[in-house]
């Protein structure tokens, strides 16, 4: 994801009422415990290849970006995994949470390709904040909004930990979808938003497992439904129904946030997702706005 977080001044807030690891997210640096992370190695000499026709983005761009994000998605173009990848001389290094997707994708669908997946010998780890010093060794990686990197974990300098709840609302506000609680089996991708889109698809590659389907949504123009979201002067409940003159969605989650007040993810139909427009979540009221939070 872009990184968004230079337009608040960080040390001005009031950080009283944030979760444990917040402020130093913000303002220096903390270890993150990305969960279910995995970290694999692929390489053989077909690797590129074959990752370009199961991806969502286009893995030459691996040449001249820091990292790349990509979605495995079904062939009906429903979201399967997320994904991050780095360049490491000729193999790529890839993390993603759900694991089983990749290993089930390199079974199932390498034949006569030289393609091998392994479990990287010495797992990464993520330092992430503003103050986060770059290490030998380490990948660039924005996971929270403020910079970051991601190294081995035998180099890894000794950080406290920042909690769940901090890693949880520093995504929120820099957009970052969570899988599972902000997707569903259902999620097409481009629901995402178009800030989740432009960091995670590629619409001019060439085919892919899903493509299809996400094409015609691009020429169609737009989707049925948004991820998007919330902000308000009260308290937004988690999992509530949103409300614009009949149910238009559902919050995912939320959290008060010291730059931006109480905040929450929701899915929208696309009549309630525009931004600045005002919807009701059980006895308050709620304005849209477009992810993320940080610009």
């Amino acid at each position: 994801m872009a990184q968004w977080a230079w337009m608040v001044d960080w040390d001005a807030l009031d950080y009283s009422m944030t979760p444990p690891g917040y402020h130093e997210l913000r303002t220096s640096q903390a270890r993150v415990v990305l969960p279910g992370m995995t970290y694999f190695t692929l390489w053989g000499q077909d690797h590129l290849e074959w990752l370009q026709g199961q991806v969502t983005n286009d893995v030459r761009l691996l040449e001249e970006r820091q990292w790349l994000d990509f979605c495995m998605t079904k062939p009906t173009g429903q979201l399967l995994a997320l994904c991050r990848a780095w360049k490491d001389d000729d193999r790529l290094i890839v993390a993603t949470a759900q694991p089983e997707v990749l290993r089930t994708r390199v079974e199932d669908s390498v034949i006569l390709e030289d393609v091998v997946l392994s479990n990287l010998d010495d797992p990464m780890v993520c330092i992430q904040g503003p103050g986060a010093e770059r290490q030998t060794g380490a990948h660039p990686s924005d996971r929270t909004g403020s910079g970051g990197y991601e190294l081995s974990r035998s180099a890894s300098p000794v950080l406290e930990s920042a909690s769940m709840e901090a890693l949880e609302l520093a995504t929120l506000e820099a957009g970052i979808p969570l899988f599972g609680t902000d997707t569903t089996e259902k999620s097409l991708p481009p629901e995402l938003g178009t800030h989740f889109s432009s960091a995670y698809i590629s619409y001019t590659k060439g085919c892919y497992t899903g493509q299809e389907v996400l094409m015609r949504m691009k020429a169609r123009g737009h989707t049925n439904k948004t991820w998007v979201g919330l902000q308000s002067t009260e308290p937004i409940r988690a999992r509530s129904e949103v409300v614009s003159g009949r149910v238009v969605g559902f919050v995912h989650r939320a959290a008060f946030s010291p730059a931006f007040g109480h905040i929450a993810s929701a899915t929208l139909r696309n009549d309630a997702a525009s931004e600045g427009h005002v919807v009701r979540v059980g006895d308050i009221y709620a304005t849209v706005v477009e992810m993320p939070f940080l610009r």
